[in-house]
């Protein structure tokens, strides 16, 4: 197997790689040899991969957006009405 090295790297990149890695509970070399067989071999996200993307893409939004209040609570006052 061969080893890769990559010089001046960009800062936003990498800060977003690593981002990545760290929700896919990967290294940030094992993240960047994923996403390298994602988009050059066009392997499909196993079924673990692809939970992973939609819990990071969920804690995205509600990072910008925050979450709603359960609506278990907003029904029960409902139906007290």
């Amino acid at each position: 197997m061969h080893a890769l090295q990559i010089r001046n790297f960009p800062d936003e990149l990498y800060e977003k790689l690593k981002k990545q890695a760290k929700s896919h509970h990967r290294s940030l070399a094992g993240e960047a040899l994923s996403v390298l067989e994602q988009h050059l071999l066009g392997s499909p996200l196993s079924r673990d991969a692809l939970f992973n993307e939609i819990a990071g893409v969920r804690e995205e939004i509600a990072q910008q957006y925050g979450t709603a209040d359960s609506s278990v609570s907003l029904i029960r006052e409902d139906r007290q009405r």
